[in-house]
C-alpha cells in the first residue's frame, strides 16, 4: 500500500470515530466527502439512477456521478486535503500531514 492510500484509509477509519467533525458539517460537505470517497474506492458511478422520490440515495448517486473521471489517487488526495480545510475550518485538533503524498 502507497502512503496516499495508507494516509486516506488513515483519515476513513478516523472520519468514522470523529462524531464532533461529521456533526458539524452541511449536507454538501457530506456529499463532497462521499463523492470523493465513492470515487476513490468504487470508480465511476456503476449504479442505475435512483428515483427522485428516494432523496437521500438520489443526492447520494448524483454527488458520486460527479466524480466520473476522477482518477483514484486524485479522488484521495481530493478527500484528504477536504477534510483536513474541514477540521481547520471547524478547529478540531487532528490534522492529517499529506504534503509528501501529493
Amino acid at each position: 500500500m502507497h502512503r496516499l492510500e495508507e494516509t486516506f484509509n488513515n483519515i476513513i477509519q478516523a472520519t468514522a470515530r470523529n462524531v464532533g467533525l461529521t456533526s458539524k458539517l452541511s449536507e454538501d460537505e457530506k456529499l463532497l466527502l462521499y463523492k470523493y470517497y465513492k470515487q476513490a474506492t468504487a470508480g465511476d458511478c456503476s449504479i442505475e439512477k435512483p428515483d427522485i422520490m428516494d432523496y437521500e440515495d438520489y443526492v447520494k448517486w448524483r454527488a458520486w456521478m460527479g466524480g466520473k473521471g476522477i482518477s483514484k489517487d486524485d479522488a484521495m488526495k481530493a478527500y484528504i486535503q477536504k477534510y483536513n480545510m474541514l477540521l481547520q475550518l471547524y478547529c478540531l485538533a487532528v490534522y492529517f500531514d499529506t504534503n509528501d503524498s501529493l
